[in-house]
Order: C-alpha cells, then structure tokens, then sequence
C-alpha cells in the first residue's frame, strides 16, 4: 500500500513537472510568435529551408529579410530555438546598452576547442576581468609599436603584386584575396605573438595553413548544424585534420609563451630588445599582456594567455583581410572617388614616396571616410548574436530568457531611412555634418557597448596604412562591377569567388 502511494505520488510529481515545460514551451512560442517573421515546421523550424541553400542563396536570403519585416524586428525558429533578428538603432541601442545581456550565443561555442575562453567565447566575471586586464595592450598609444611592422609587410605585399605583374607584363588582373590575407597574417602573427612567420615569403610555412585549416573548418561547421558536436566531427576527415591542426599551434603557441617568460625572468636584453639583424625589436601584444600581467594581482594563466592570442590572431587575420579587400574592390570601381583619396595622398605627404607613420596615417580624412563607407556597404561582422539571460523587452515584443536576440548588420547599414540611396558608395555620408544628425547605432562595423572590438583601432590603422601605400603605387581597376560580385555569409563576409583586379602603375 505505502509503495502504490509513493508510486502515485512520484507519477503525479514527473507528470507535473512534464506538463509544467511543455506549458513553459508553449508560453514561450506564443510570445516569440507576436513577433514577425516565419514558423516553419513543427520542432525543425526553418532548418530544411536553410540546409537547401547554397552559400550564396543563404546570404541573399539573409539580406533580403530586413525589406520583407519592415518593422525592424523579425524571427526565426532554427529547431526549437528562436533567433530574433533587430535592424533599427534604436533597437539595437537597447540590446547594446544592457549591462546584463552581454553573453555571446550559443553559435559561438564552435570556436572553443581552438580559443578557449579568450575574449570572443568567455563569460561573466572571467570575460570582464580579461577585457580589463586587456584592453590597455590595444590603447591608442600602443599603435606605435605596431605601425612600424605593418609598413615592413605591406612592403613585401608589394614586392609580390610586382613579381605577380613581371609573371604576366601587367595585362592580367591579380588575384588579391591570397596576397591580402597573407598580409594580415603576417602582420598579426607578428603584432600579436612576436614571431615573423614569414607567411608572405612562403605561403605554404605550417604554421600559416594550420591557421587557414582551422579557420576553414569553423566557418563549415556553423553552415552545417550537425557539426557543432565536437565527438561527431571529430569522426570526419576534416574534423581530424581540425583537431590535429589545434594542436599544432597550441603547441607553438605554449612554446612562444614558455620562451619570452624564460627570456624575461633572465633579463636577457638580446632577446627582448634586438632581433637576428640588429634592429630593436617593436614590443608585440604578447609582450605587452605578459608587461600588464607581471603588474597585475589576479594575472592569467599560461592557458588564459594563449588563448587570447588566439583569439586576437583570428579577430586580426580574416576580418582585416576582408575589410582590405572589400575597400579595394570598392576604390577599383569607384574611379573618381580613387582619385580623390590619391590627391589628399599627395596633400598630406611633403614627399611624395616619404615614410608612412601614425601621424600621416590620421591626416587621411578622406581616406577614413572611405574605409567607413566600405563597411557600411559590406559589414565584416554581419551579425552580431546574443544569450539573452533576462528578459528584455524591444518596443513592444518581448525578448524572453534564452532567445538568441542579433543584430542584423546588413539590414542596419542599407536601412533607406538612415542611408539615402543606400547602395550608392558616398564617402561624404561620413562627414561630421552628417553623422551628428545620425544615431550612432546606426554604423556598427565593430560593434558597440560593453563587448565592442578591442582592436578596432589596429584594424582601422591596418586598413588605411596598406591601402595608402598600394594606391600611392597604382591605379587599382576592376573588371567586374560591384553589385555582380557574389558573397556569402559565414563569420566573416567574403566574396564567393576570389577577386581579380588591375594595378596599372602611375607615371
């Protein structure tokens, strides 16, 4: 009799308890519901829809959306998941501007078998003691150190668009999307371990294909859901060729940090002031997050920094490589506009063919616009998801717990009441004139808030330094126009196929 009660009454509890969630499910689906947008099918959502689209499909999908839901706002069910879509500064200002809704979604977790807990993938208390700790290394002041080797490699970059040229006697266009993120690897590997990779000089140097291995297979395992398990792509060939690639540059990553620790506790000035050739070596961020570590009472660990150094080579790798090519396709297919920025080239240097330095950099007004307006039209970072961890409401929807709430970049920055003619290249939508009448969440090529880019200063510098010193060289042409280049949409925007262009030399 006492066992038949029991049984009942724990019956009765796990009915309840069933019936509970599903009310829970129920609640939370209507209330995402209100929202615009589409259901799709019962517990998959949309998710069949996606897996038939190619790359390219999906992006001009993606696109498309913001013009279908005009009310700034719209959902979608992938699974039993819901992923809200916001595309108006004022909304995004809210999702920005909340200090408690800063958790990266759940799509972010592709990258931790490579980063770890760095700065793209940490949470909570250990996410705000990194970025305190962290962001002095990326202060304004801090460019110093990196100005001098960016010049050093964009110099190589154009010793190999001149050897691509001597192949051909200038009459074919240049393939740019290997020799610009050769570039930023280069730069990156450099700026943020130390270590001169040589990645321009010999393109196939291991250390550079692990990087591009890794990089690969996190872009592929977001398009195909199925992935995201760890113990299942691990059973791949490609996912094997994943893991083994982390490996290898955890393991050169520990090695470089083991060195300079070793080399600083000696006080060996050779190693810390002097490269091979002589020349007083420029502190690299490694150097400078082991400085801030050494003064800190609450330091990180061994493991802490590799993995922000991961996380700062792959921030600085593709999205700088990106942002480059975008603003040469750009300045190739706006001839007028080329013209321009090579005229203030001549205004801002006393010689024409005199060292580029910070200061230089930041008198090319035009140019700053320029880059601006290229990440407008094309956004780096397309989207910019959260966790959220407590209901917010975005005008009159309300946003429950756990709803992946992003923003859509692309919507923003193409938003015909914010940008007139918004597919027109206009670098003066830029000047001061016109962005003080403008919300400042209405241009987030770095994001905004509490989880901004660290490193949007290095990258901008990046952007203008090696477009200036190529455009001082050449007139950049392209064949093909702008609106006929195909993209898609991973992580980083890219074009679908790599891009061809002209470096004529001027007289």
């Amino acid at each position: 009799m006492v066992l038949t009660i029991i049984l009942i009454t724990l019956f009765i509890v796990i009915f309840l308890q069933i019936l509970s969630k599903f009310y829970q499910i129920y609640v939370y689906r209507k209330t995402i519901n209100r929202i615009p947008g589409t259901v799709g099918f019962p517990f998959i959502g949309i998710l069949i829809n996606l897996m038939k689209l190619t790359k390219y499909e999906y992006y001009e999908s993606y696109c498309k959306d913001p013009f279908r839901y005009k009310k700034g706002i719209y959902k979608l069910w992938l699974g039993n998941q819901a992923l809200v879509y916001i595309y108006k500064p004022e909304y995004v200002q809210i999702l920005l501007n909340n200090s408690t809704n800063i958790n990266k979604s759940f799509f972010y977790n592709n990258f931790k078998p490579w980063l770890g807990n760095g700065l793209i993938t940490s949470r909570g208390s250990k996410w705000f003691h990194d970025r305190k700790l962290i962001t002095p290394a990326f202060h304004f002041s801090a460019l110093d150190n990196f100005i001098t080797v960016m010049v050093e490699k964009a110099e190589i970059l154009i010793n190999r668009i001149e050897k691509e040229l001597e192949k051909n006697l200038g009459k074919n266009a240049i393939n740019i999307n290997p020799l610009i993120s050769d570039f930023t690897l280069d730069v990156i590997c450099e700026t943020a371990m130390g270590v001169n990779i040589h990645a321009q000089e010999n393109a196939t140097t291991g250390y550079s294909n692990h990087i591009r291995r890794v990089t690969s297979a996190v872009m592929y395992r977001i398009i195909h859901p199925w992935l995201n398990f760890d113990c299942i792509f691990a059973l791949t060939a490609q996912g094997k060729k994943y893991f083994s690639s982390i490996k290898e540059i955890h393991r050169f990553d520990r090695e470089v940090i083991k060195k300079k620790k070793e080399a600083r506790r000696l006080k060996c000035k050779e190693a810390n002031e002097f490269d091979e050739f002589g020349r007083k070596k420029k502190k690299a961020f490694l150097d400078i997050l082991l400085d801030i570590n050494e003064n800190n009472s609450n330091p990180l660990s061994d493991e802490d920094i590799r993995e922000q150094v991961d996380t700062i080579m792959f921030a600085g790798h593709d999205t700088s490589s990106s942002a480059i090519i975008w603003t040469l396709l750009c300045l190739a297919t706006e001839p007028e506009i080329q013209d321009k920025v090579y005229e203030e080239l001549k205004n801002v240097f006393d010689e024409f063919d005199s060292p580029i330095s910070i200061k230089t950099i930041f008198q090319l007004k035009y140019l700053e616009r320029v880059c601006k307006e290229t990440l407008r039209l094309f956004p780096v970072i397309p989207t910019y998801s959260r966790q959220i961890t407590e209901e917010i409401m975005i005008d009159k929807y309300v946003i429950p717990k756990n709803t992946i709430l992003s923003i859509h970049v692309y919507g923003l920055h193409h938003d015909p009441e914010i940008w007139t003619n918004p597919e027109k290249f206009d670098p003066d939508r830029f000047l001061t004139d016109e962005t003080q009448h403008r919300n400042p969440y209405s241009f987030l090529p770095f994001s905004a808030g509490p989880r901004n880019c660290i490193g949007q200063k290095y990258a901008s510098l990046e952007q203008k330094l090696v477009i200036a010193m190529l455009l001082r060289k050449w007139i950049v042409k392209s064949s093909i126009q702008r609106k006929d280049v195909k993209i898609y949409h991973s992580i980083v925007l890219q074009p679908l196929h790599d891009l061809h262009l002209y470096f004529v030399p001027r007289k």
